[in-house]
């Protein structure tokens, strides 16, 4: 008479130690998930395959309820897999799977008394007794608040019992703090994604200002070229180089030849127009090296690193052939011009008089008098000429 009390009280230990692995094993799952999924669904059915795995269950699903009144089920069925289900508003639960309509029921219970419910094959209603019952639910909670229900079902009446009665609220609760990490880490990521956005809007404008600011500082608005503060300002650092190293530099100086009459004849929006077009002439035949700045009206100045008096000379007659070939056209009239240009160069083997023993002021002051001298020496010979400060 003993050994079949032996035996069997074997086999309840043993059942009592598989269920405690089952829940043990279940709710370690949930310890292992990465909450720093995006989707929460991905979580919800990672939940539902750890009951479904632990506890040999037929099906489990999740019953989320949103503050705008939609529902969110989801639910895990072991042969036909994983089925997502969005409904617009609690009223629209035609849209669920039969199952699901059962449990939304169950759960709708579970939401109002707050407590785990159970549902057997001879009720017709939901029923709070756990004895003989296929499904059960818990809440989910979240701050103490119930925003959803999971449930667990099997076929057979009698196969859910008591642990599972304990261990599914307590796995609600574990999924409910899972969810709500997961729903304050997607608001963190989003807020502080908005937050970048705004403050890389911000670093663009700011930056897009400054150099704004910094063109109008520095850039001749009409003609966008470098303007007459910038030209003396980057002038000192060049001819500070050339001095230094003992390189040889040149300056030119070119004005445009009766420009006035261009203005009083034919108006100042031609003027305008030829001024630019006189700029982006002579800028498409310089280097990046070379400094060009409208310093005047129709007055420009050339900065040419590297360059003798003969290679300013050269490049200027090219310029004032470029200026040659421009016209525009006003009405039936034809409209040409012509420059003069002074040519002025600082040599590294004293020709300037001992350029190096003098500081940048004085040396950028004489090279622009020398230029100014020889600008108006090819005036006064008619212009459309450039003229060496040594001659």
């Amino acid at each position: 008479m003993e050994k079949p009390f032996v035996a069997e009280s074997l086999l309840g230990i043993t059942a009592i130690f598989d269920n405690l692995l089952a829940s043990l094993s279940a709710l370690q799952s949930l310890s292992g998930m990465n909450i720093r999924v995006a989707e929460e669904s991905t979580l919800i059915h990672q939940a539902l395959d750890a009951l479904i795995k632990s506890f040999g269950i037929e099906r489990s699903s999740v019953i989320l309820y949103k503050e705008d009144g939609r529902v969110e089920a989801a639910e895990r069925d072991w042969e036909k897999g994983r089925v997502h289900v969005w409904t617009e508003n609690e009223d629209s639960s035609a849209t669920l799977s039969e199952n699901l309509q059962r449990e939304k029921a169950l759960a709708d219970l579970a939401i109002r008394s707050g407590e785990p419910q159970k549902w057997t094959d001879e009720c017709a209603e939901p029923r709070t007794d756990f004895d003989g019952s296929c499904l059960i639910n818990a809440p989910i909670k979240v701050e103490g608040k119930s925003v959803g229900v999971i449930s667990m079902a099997y076929p057979e009446p009698g196969f859910l019992n008591e642990w599972h009665q304990r261990l599914l609220p307590l796995f609600g609760n574990f999924l409910g703090h899972i969810l709500t990490s997961n729903r304050l880490l997607v608001e963190l990521e989003t807020e502080v994604g908005k937050r970048t956005q705004e403050l890389e809007t911000l670093l663009e404008e700011s930056h897009r200002m400054k150099q704004h600011y910094r063109n109008l500082s520095l850039v001749d608005e009409l003609t966008g070229l470098y303007n007459r503060r910038f030209f003396f300002s980057e002038s000192k650092r060049t001819l500070g180089l050339a001095l230094r190293y003992q390189h040889p530099l040149s300056l030119l100086l070119l004005d445009l030849d009766r420009f006035k009459r261009v203005n009083d004849t034919f108006g100042h929006a031609m003027g305008d127009t030829v001024l630019k077009s006189v700029a982006k002439a002579l800028e498409a035949r310089l280097r990046e090296s070379d400094i060009l700045a409208r310093i005047g009206g129709e007055e420009f100045a050339v900065f040419l690193p590297e360059t003798d008096q003969d290679g300013a000379v050269e490049l200027a007659e090219r310029l004032l052939e470029t200026i040659r070939n421009l016209h525009w056209q006003s009405g039936t009239f034809e409209v040409a011009i012509s420059a003069s240009i002074g040519v002025a160069a600082m040599y590294p083997d004293q020709k300037t008089g001992g350029a190096e023993k003098l500081d940048q002021e004085d040396v950028l002051d004489m090279l622009l008098s020398q230029a100014d001298d020889a600008m108006y020496a090819a005036k006064k010979n008619g212009g459309d000429r450039a003229v060496r400060a040594s001659d």
